[in-house]
């Protein structure tokens, strides 16, 4: 079998199912043709062998007399009749002694008579029956010629013989021999019947097998057809289902996963035409990089570099379109994307134009698959006209700033002047005229005769004496003399004092007793920020114990006010409206040069640390 046969053989199942077929058939068909000429060979021989058994037998009996009389034209008339059949190859006929008496025809294979006497009549020594030989080319026949006589007559006088019985005397005996030439044909006319009829079932069964395999085959040549152009990426349509079998199960799961395929197709066409249409049309540049070069850009990208159409940056080494000074750090970002599939959060870089200005960009970078190769996806935004803005809203912010600490200075000055005024007019006009009337309405008591008119003028005198009180206290809440008169730290002394006896509540106060020179405002300013951290502590931080400490550190006064009680979160109260009142005071002493920070949070207490420039000695 040649390696293209067998090739061929392994690779087509029709071919394969067809060889089969053969190989059984011609199987069967040897195994009957052989039984055929086994039964076939077997009858011939047997109707052979019955023939010359009774060719003998005839002869034997009719060559009796002459070869009692050994007559040889005797003997050639008995054996004329049996010389004249087919099959009959010689005949001999001899005495008793095995003297030839006749001889006609040829002798079997050349063998000596007497040869062929020995070898069978050892099977007539027993008895007279026939002796039969078998040889390749014909069968060999020796029968006894005996004639019947009475017993002996002295032996039937002495031993009392049976009446009428006889005895037979062999005088001679009788050869034929029968070739197998008839038996050959027969057996050859068998086998060429068998071949024939092999041959027409053969030729028929092959026309037969072939139409089914074919059957079978064609929509399986055809699907595998279709299967091969699927799997190539080619447009395929569905195969007829011919049968209900496996076959047209299968064709049928192959039409639906062709469908399948068709709607995936056209889904990912859809897809990937969004896709496209979302690059071409995004105002953001987005580029490929491949091994270091742009493998694809979009117009946006383009535009962004300065040039007419995405062609002219093909191929264009990347770091040639950054900027120096961020080269090496974008480079380095875009190849660890590129080889070990990092991704690039949001990143701030300077990019070239071909015509060497330079445009701030925020990009971001993500591993990709170009063409069948690792690349990154880089994104880029231009923000230079942001960027513009964003300082030229610094900018407004630092003038905003500027001109809301300016105001700031000038309120707080203003608040302060007023205080003063409003504490001067209450102290000068109000508290002297509450004084005056009081020591009028003494020296009126002392005029008076009735007790009723003296006990109204007392409860008068009482009245404007809380009256007296409550404005010189009012007078030292607006502008204590205390500050102006002795100084900062005399006057936080003065107002820790002044809370503990008001609420109850035990405060610590500490100075480090170094000279702590500031201005009004400033001194106001402080002043009034403790003023408002205290406030805050007995109000809303249910605490049992705080601290106020004043220190000097590097030419600024720094002020600590803290807490045990409840704290609570800095950044979540300085936005909702409890927390008004420290964004102002953050604010007036920014707006001095000063600051406020702010430790604490729920359950830990607080401390706040004020701290303001001194005034230069």
């Amino acid at each position: 079998m040649s390696r293209t046969f067998r090739l061929s053989l392994k690779e087509s199942f029709g071919l394969k199912l067809l060889s089969s077929f053969i190989a059984v058939i011609v199987v069967v068909l040897s195994a009957f043709t052989l039984f055929a000429v086994v039964g076939e060979g077997r009858k011939a021989k047997q109707g052979l062998r019955e023939q010359g058994e009774m060719l003998a037998g005839l002869l034997s009996r009719g060559s009796t007399v002459g070869v009692f009389a050994e007559n040889e034209k005797m003997l050639r008339d008995s054996a004329a009749g049996v010389m004249g059949l087919k099959d009959v190859v010689s005949v001999s006929i001899y005495n008793a002694d095995f003297k030839l008496l006749y001889a006609g025809g040829k002798g079997p294979s050349g063998k000596d008579p007497f040869l062929v006497r020995n070898e069978m009549v050892q099977n007539l020594t027993t008895g007279r029956a026939m002796s039969v030989v078998e040889t390749s080319e014909a069968y060999e026949f020796l029968t006894p010629v005996a004639i019947t006589s009475p017993s002996n007559a002295d032996e039937s006088l002495y031993f009392g013989g049976r009446d009428g019985e006889k005895a037979e005397k062999v005088i001679g005996y009788v050869r034929i021999v029968l070739s197998k030439d008839s038996y050959h044909q027969e057996l050859f006319a068998v086998l060429a019947r068998n071949a024939v009829i092999m041959a027409i079932f053969i030729v028929s069964s092959l026309a037969i097998v072939y139409v089914a395999v074919k059957k079978i085959t064609r929509p399986l040549n055809t699907l595998t057809e279709s299967v091969k152009a699927h799997g190539k990426g080619m447009p395929v349509d569905q195969v007829p289902v011919e049968t209900a079998d496996e076959i047209g199960s299968l064709a049928s799961a192959f039409n639906a996963m062709v469908v399948a395929r068709g709607q995936a197709v056209e889904s990912l066409r859809e897809s990937e035409e969004r896709y496209r249409r979302l690059v071409e049309f995004s105002p953001d540049a987005i580029f490929v990089q491949r091994e270091g070069k742009i493998a694809f850009i979009n117009a946006a990208g383009s535009k962004l570099f300065g040039v007419a159409g995405p062609s002219q940056l093909l191929e264009r080494p990347v770091p040639d379109l950054i900027h120096a000074d961020d080269r090496e750090l974008v480079q380095r970002k875009f190849l660890q994307v590129e080889k070990e599939k990092t991704t690039v959060p949001l990143l701030w870089a300077l990019f070239l134009r071909l015509d060497g200005t330079a445009v701030d960009v925020e990009l971001a970078a993500a591993p990709f698959t170009f063409q069948g190769l690792p690349a990154a996806l880089v994104i880029a935004r231009d923000i230079s006209e942001r960027k513009g803005m964003a300082e030229q809203i610094q900018s407004f912010q630092k003038e905003l700033n500027s001109a809301a600490a300016e105001l700031s200075t000038v309120e707080s000055r203003t608040e302060e002047r007023e205080r003063h005024h409003i504490a001067a007019d209450l102290h000068d006009n109000v508290g002297q005229n509450l004084a005056l009337s009081q020591i009028r309405l003494g020296a009126l008591r002392e005029a008076l005769s009735s007790p009723e008119q003296a006990r109204g003028v007392d409860e008068i005198r009482e009245l404007i004496g809380q009256t007296l009180l409550y404005t010189r206290s009012l007078t030292v809440e607006l502008s204590p003399p205390v500050l102006y008169e002795l100084g900062l730290e005399a006057a936080v002394g003065w107002l820790v004092e002044k809370t503990q006896k008001t609420h109850g509540i035990r405060i610590c106060f500490e100075d480090d007793g170094q000279a702590k020179r500031v201005d009004d405002e400033t001194r106001f300013l402080l002043f009034k920020s403790v003023r408002e951290l205290l406030l805050n502590i007995v109000k809303h931080a249910k605490a049992t114990e705080a601290n106020v400490d004043l220190a000097r550190e590097d030419g600024t006064m720094r002020i600590l006010v803290g807490d045990n009680g409840a704290g609570f979160d800095p950044e979540t109260t300085m936005n909702k409206k409890e927390g008004f009142g420290l964004f102002v005071v953050r604010k007036r002493l920014n707006a001095i040069g000063g600051s406020m920070e702010i430790q604490s949070g729920p359950g830990r207490g607080t401390r706040v640390v004020l701290t303001a420039k001194l005034k230069n000695e």
